[in-house]
């Protein structure tokens, strides 16, 4: 991926000098990137670039050097400066003013999605520094004293002697919860992501480094049922359209897109685009093109009058990306990863930024807070919610998955692991503390990741992380977050004819009464129930596609060869890197596949999560 590679071996000592040139060119990919800047006074820096987006470096001219990957917006508040007119080409520029204002204090002006080094020749320090939600990766390796940062884990491996190690428990976490990755750990031993909001300030002639959480993220405790005003509302909405408009001018000559799907996060945006500014645009929907996601994203393009790129993408073209995902894709978020390499490489001659829907789902729409969590009273209620609702091998199948020997060494570690998560999280309800939970440990880590390998491609702009938007909904209580009671009203005052259209995950329109959604979802699901019943008992004879969405791994699982041919490779495969490093029982993966293939049982997410796992073995272990 792009981005920047810091290296600091600490003071006195000496870096064996062909890691770093190795490091940069496993990040390169094969050529496919260049490294521009390197300093060796102490400490390292490498600009992984593959094009001039997303990287900026200012020398002040004043004893101060600043390398940004990323976009840094002035704050609304800010004075003397115009929004809609900045460029996030000057992102350290402006970082570097900021500092020589403010000192330390500077990350408090900065605003955007950012990884920033800053070295301070004067007071013979460097700073590093990522944006509140930490949405570029950064995977961190101590070194002794000193550390090495890198966009990708892959740039770590040259630094581990004698070679990476596997961290069991949170191996064992990833197949108990798979959506969920538990605090900041990796699964190579040793590898964590840096944290959001990090501030570290090192003294490159004492070696002192100072490490410091400059914000917390915290939603509202208050569980009011008083619902959310109007003035709110109008303050989401006014600060929203501005967030987009700038969003999608930084650079006059940049060709701006949106990914656009059938939910409403992506609508929104559309939504907030003036329609001036949509003719400017162009919307961009890959996957299956018969799918109801997809159809619906059609409709919001046509009602919106923006123009659409549609990527057509099926079965065979997961399976064909499978190794391009393993090799993108540092946190297993897999199969998902694969095809946007292939509709990307398309994209990129159409547009340079693609505008992003980072789940105003879940932060706005609060669509994780349903009526079991508003009811849990402590951390162990929160557990078994997180148990029951996020867990991929519930604890009894885990038991049975995993080897003697694994299970002997690690067995509940994960669950105390989660225990202890919570107990820190800083949240007073337990409602809140769900919610944050969620946002930590998978939207940060599984999500955001999906636009580090857009970027691999293009530049991502994500309007829906804005600090001052963020501000405004970190403030609503989480009684009126919760259930889409608060998303509604605002899509609604953005276009209440795009709110019209049926949202994919309920086949609901949002002007539809709230109360009915579960139904709708319930009824979603015994429409894919009923449709595999159907095949089951015809015994494949009678087949009615479910299309709901814009993939279908299941039935892909059941039915497609190509998908038949790379589950048996991965994993009834003796030299499966599962069976010979011994994880897993051979035996139980056998059963799941065979129970899925037969209708008896779905089986997907398990499969996936296996297969995921094989071929990261297989990509970081052979």
């Amino acid at each position: 991926m792009p981005g920047l590679l810091v290296a600091y071996p600490g003071p006195n000592n000496s870096m064996d000098p062909s890691l770093f040139p190795r490091s940069m060119s496993i990040l390169g990919h094969e050529g496919v990137y260049e490294a521009d800047e390197q300093h060796q006074l102490g400490f390292g820096v490498g600009r992984i670039t593959g094009s001039p987006l997303g990287h900026s470096h200012c020398d002040n001219g004043r004893a101060v050097v600043t390398w940004v990957y990323g976009a840094i917006y002035p704050r609304h508040s800010s004075s003397g400066h115009n929004a809609l007119g900045y460029e996030e080409s000057k992102s350290a520029r402006y970082a570097c003013d900021q500092y020589a204002q403010a000192g330390l204090k500077f990350v408090d002006q900065l605003n955007g999605e950012f990884n920033l080094v800053l070295w301070d020749k004067g007071q013979n320090s460097l700073i590093i520094a990522n944006d509140r939600y930490g949405m570029r990766p950064w995977y961190v390796l101590r070194l002794g004293a000193g550390f090495v940062l890198s966009p990708e884990v892959k740039g770590l491996l040259p630094f581990i002697e004698p070679s990476p190690k596997l961290d069991l428990e949170i191996l064992v976490g990833f197949l108990a919860f798979n959506k969920i990755r538990l605090a900041d750990r990796t699964l190579i031993e040793g590898i964590s992501v840096l944290p959001p909001s990090s501030l570290w300030v090192i003294d490159l002639g004492s070696g002192r480094i100072e490490r410091q959480r400059y914000w917390q993220f915290r939603y509202s405790d208050c569980m009011t049922a008083e619902p959310i005003s109007d003035q709110v509302i109008d303050a989401l909405v006014d600060c929203y359209r501005e967030v987009m408009a700038r969003r999608s001018q930084v650079r006059s000559n940049r060709r701006v897109g949106i990914s656009l799907s059938g939910g409403l996060d992506s609508r929104s945006m559309v939504a907030a685009l003036l329609p001036d500014q949509r003719s400017t645009m162009s919307a961009h929907t890959y996957g299956l093109i018969d799918s109801d996601e997809v159809q619906l994203a059609r409709q919001v393009a046509e009602s919106a009058g923006i123009q659409q790129y549609l990527y057509p993408l099926g079965a065979d073209d997961y399976v064909a990306n499978a190794q391009v995902s393993a090799r993108l894709s540092d946190e297993l978020d897999i199969f998902v990863q694969g095809c946007q390499d292939q509709w990307l490489r398309q994209a990129r001659d159409r547009i340079d930024v693609l505008m992003t829907g980072i789940d105003l789902d879940v932060t706005l729409g609060g669509i994780y807070v349903d009526s079991e969590v508003l009811k849990a009273t402590d951390d162990r209620d929160l557990l078994d919610l997180l148990k029951r609702k996020n867990s991929v091998f519930p604890e009894s199948d885990l038991k049975q998955l995993l080897s003697h020997g694994l299970w002997t060494i690690v067995g509940n570690a994960p669950y105390n692991l989660v225990l202890d998560l919570l107990a820190n999280l800083p949240q007073d309800t337990p409602a809140a503390k769900y919610d944050l939970f969620i946002n930590q440990f998978s939207m940060r880590r599984i999500i955001m990741l999906r636009y580090a390998l857009i970027r691999f491609h293009l530049e991502t702009a994500s309007p829906m992380y804005d600090y001052d938007f963020m501000e405004i909904i970190q403030a609503i209580p989480t009684s009126q977050r919760a259930g889409h009671r608060a998303f509604i009203p605002f899509l609604r005052r953005l276009s209440e004819i795009l709110a019209a259209i049926p949202y994919q995950r309920t086949m609901l329109p949002a002007t539809a009464p709230r109360e009915f959604w579960l139904q709708s979802i319930n009824l979603e699901r015994q429409r894919e129930q009923l449709y595999l019943d159907i095949w089951r008992e015809t015994q494949g004879k009678a087949f009615i596609p479910y299309r709901r969405y814009y993939t279908n791994f299941d039935e892909w699982l059941r039915m497609n060869s190509a998908w038949i041919r790379l589950t048996d490779d991965l994993l009834q495969n003796k030299r499966a890197m599962l069976y010979q490093l011994g994880l897993v029982r051979p035996e139980y993966v056998t059963e799941c596949i065979r129970q899925h293939r037969t209708g008896q049982k779905s089986r997907r997410q398990q499969i996936i999560c296996l297969m995921s796992l094989e071929l990261y073995l297989r990509e970081y272990f052979t």
